[in-house]
């Protein structure tokens, strides 16, 4: 089965994202918890929050510095599991 017939099956919606987006950083935000995204491409933000089954929040970071050296938000974080 194709990657995305399975993930539609699913239940999952797929965004479409330009080539030139995809260079910038479009596909490269963090999910946060409870329907909250941080990403750093205004135009990829802007469709996500279009998206009928998107009901969370996105923050919009400036992280230019940061991609500057190749990489944006999801390349730059780490998992912390805290305990009760």
């Amino acid at each position: 089965m194709e990657f995305s017939a399975y993930l539609q099956e699913n239940g999952f919606t797929i965004i479409p994202v330009r080539d030139k987006d995809q260079l910038q950083y479009g596909c490269n935000s963090l999910c946060i918890g409870n329907g909250r995204i941080l990403a750093v491409n205004e135009k990829v933000a802007r469709d996500i929050v279009r998206t009928p089954n998107f009901d969370g929040t996105i923050d919009l970071v400036d992280f230019s510095a940061i991609t500057a050296m190749y990489g944006a938000v999801h390349c730059a974080s780490q998992v912390i599991c805290r305990g009760p």
